[in-house]
């Protein structure tokens, strides 16, 4: 006697008939978003804190979610033309106050090369000027010694 068939899931995502009894996704589309959704919704909730661990970077889904919230062009001057070789509009993520760990929703923008490079945190900039986070944190280690 053959076994009955397992019955099929629904897509996290979407909802529709997954392809196999074992998927959890009808496919990588809607995977990949279903990821970006729940990581998004921990980040803003505070539980992520929007690092990639592979790099130390912001995490592409944060920088996803700064393109779907402000759109693909500078804050500042609003450029927005894709480079011809790659086909993208090379716009870079800013942390507005110069601490790269914080990385929450009001804290970031989106600024092109050209208005990232004049600001005076570009590229730690700030380093070692008494950053505010650095003294707070000096602050709190010394009360507690």
């Amino acid at each position: 006697m053959p076994m009955p068939k397992k019955p099929r899931l629904q897509c996290l995502n979407c909802s529709r008939e997954t392809k196999r009894a074992v998927d959890k996704y009808c496919d990588n589309k809607c995977q990949h978003e279903h990821q970006y959704k729940v990581y998004v919704a921990s980040w803003l909730s505070g539980q992520e804190n929007g690092v990639s661990l592979k790099y130390g970077n912001i995490s592409k889904h944060v920088r996803r979610y700064l393109i779907d919230r402000d759109g693909e062009k500078c804050s500042l001057c609003g450029w927005c033309k894709v480079n011809p070789y790659t086909g993208k509009i090379p716009v870079e993520v800013d942390h507005i106050d110069g601490n790269w760990q914080n990385n929450s929703p009001d804290n970031l923008r989106l600024l092109c090369p050209n208005c990232h490079s004049l600001t005076p945190t570009y590229k730690a900039r700030n380093k070692g000027k008494g950053r505010d986070w650095r003294r707070e944190l000096y602050a709190i280690s010394k009360l507690e010694q």
